[in-house]
């Protein structure tokens, strides 16, 4: 009787590429696995195939690493599969056409769970001066980083855990109690379960404003059970002195969350303050000459960009009547 065997199907075979991928690409690849490697790929042409295809888009995607680090790791992914899939559409007919666009998309679907469970602890997002960006996570929730900021992802089996390095970021996140979300900044920890709050990460302290549902601020995750929780519509300030609560008022959260739409208020604040606020957005340095200046009272509505400084500086002049002076990148304020 002849040895019937079942041929493994083509995404089987996609499958086992992947596989292969992520061992030859692991930091303790061995000569072994490479051997291994070998006699895998040679054993059958199709074997072949569906490696050149799935490396194909994997070296695309590692080509792409840059922008990764600034936008959502799975929109990137899409956008490499289709340019993978357009160009191959160019050399083939339509019945390789079809198995080439189905054993992309398969490759993007193992790739990406791959990728997130074995790299996603090195992935590093950061925004340059004046750069907004928006990180879809592989759980579903979002990271929404402000100008000059930088965040690193460690996610695994148990935990989700985002390090907000510098600047400042919004988060929306699914609900999972099998593996909470926690965010670490400065010497606090933040511990979400579906809700959406913001950090701002400050020389002097650390302000977490919640949204929507509620969060706890604790010094460590395994304090936050029995830490104190912030709900939505509250602000906590944490130093290194104390932490300190408060209710805000609508208008007042609308406002602290404005920059996430491209703009920021003021209501009857000091210079400086608005000065250190503004300067985030820009690589122009801002010196106020005059200590009595420090506490004219500014309002107004300004652009989390370059142009919100320059805003600022043709007000000051016009219609307060003071001085600036340009020295290549500083502006110097001063009265008349």
């Amino acid at each position: 009787m002849a040895d019937l065997r079942r041929l493994p199907t083509d995404d089987e075979l996609r499958s086992e590429a992947c596989t292969w991928i992520a061992r030859l690409n692991a930091h303790n690849v061995s000569d072994e696995d490479k051997t291994r490697f070998e006699v895998w790929r040679t054993t059958h042409p199709r074997h072949a195939r569906a490696y050149d295809l799935v490396s194909m888009v994997w070296q695309q995607m590692n080509a792409a690493g840059e922008v990764a680090r600034a936008v959502s790791v799975g929109q990137t992914f899409n956008t490499i599969t289709e340019t993978a899939i357009r160009r191959s559409l160019e050399r083939r007919s339509r019945v390789w056409r079809l198995g080439v666009a189905t054993a992309a998309a398969m490759a993007a679907l193992v790739c990406i769970a791959w990728w997130a469970n074995t790299r996603l602890p090195d992935t590093v997002f950061q925004t340059a001066i004046g750069e907004h960006a928006t990180i879809k996570l592989p759980d579903g929730s979002s990271l929404e980083l402000n100008s000059n900021s930088r965040a690193s992802l460690d996610y695994n089996a148990t935990a989700r855990v985002v390090r907000l390095e510098r600047g400042e970021a919004y988060f929306e996140v699914e609900h999972d109690r099998q593996r909470p979300f926690w965010v670490a900044a400065g010497k606090s920890w933040v511990g979400a379960v579906g809700t959406a709050f913001n950090i701002d990460v400050r020389p002097a302290d650390i302000r977490v404003t919640v949204s929507e549902g509620a969060v706890r601020v604790a010094p460590e995750p395994a304090q936050i059970p029995v830490s104190s929780l912030v709900k939505a519509g509250e602000q906590v300030r944490v130093s290194n002195v104390a932490s300190e609560v408060r209710s805000l008022a609508p208008a007042q959260l609308t406002r602290s969350l404005a920059w996430r739409k491209g703009s920021i208020y003021f209501k009857d604040d000091r210079l400086t303050d608005v000065v250190d606020e503004l300067s985030r957005y820009t690589t122009l340095k801002v010196v106020i000459e005059d200590e009595r200046l420090q506490g004219l009272t500014i309002g107004g509505t300004f652009a989390t960009s370059p142009a919100g400084i320059e805003t600022l500086l043709v007000n000051l002049e016009k219609g307060f009547g003071l001085h600036v002076r340009r020295e290549r990148q500083t502006a110097y304020i001063s009265p008349e």
